[in-house]
């Protein structure tokens, strides 16, 4: 087997600056489905999807984070903050309509209850993660949140190195 050498621009024991480099960053939303209002994300890029959600039913979905074009998520996920007492055994999911990346769970109990790996999902168009609602309308506070890394631009990184 031949081993290539003097590809990595710098030598091998030279690693690209932290400044130079792209970090992913852990991005979350709150949602209460018993309110009409919602908290601001305080995130400007990522602008959050204020619905009215008491009445919510079975089947209905939860705008709760908009994945800007460019970037991958890695993962996705949700805490449950306050538990649910509809008493009609509520289940979430997070999907963006096409990519489910949790399982449904219950959310009658606090405590992050579901993350996966998004099997590093590239967003070549923008797009929009949701809260989707199960076997029965709730009334918990859920932090959706997502683990994403900017790509955009790559090739322009400074390349001093």
């Amino acid at each position: 087997m031949t081993v290539f050498t003097g590809l990595i621009k710098g030598g091998t024991s030279k690693q690209p600056p932290i400044e130079y480099t792209r970090l992913p960053r852990v991005v979350d939303q709150l949602v209460n489905f018993a309110s009409t209002t919602q908290p601001n994300s305080g995130f400007p890029s990522f602008t959050p999807n204020a619905t009215t959600l008491s009445g919510n039913a079975a089947g209905d979905t939860v705008p709760f984070m908009t994945i800007p074009a460019g970037f991958v998520v890695a993962y996705a996920g949700f805490e449950v903050i306050v538990a649910d007492t509809a008493g009609n055994s509520g289940t979430i999911q997070v999907t963006d309509g096409t990519n489910t990346y949790t399982s449904a769970v219950t959310v009658q109990t606090t405590g992050i209850k579901a993350f996966t790996a998004a099997a590093n999902r590239l967003y070549t168009t923008a797009g929009t993660l949701s809260l989707a609602v199960g076997t029965g309308a709730i009334n918990a506070t859920i932090r959706g949140w997502v683990v994403m890394t900017d790509i955009n631009g790559v090739d322009s990184v400074v390349n001093t190195f």
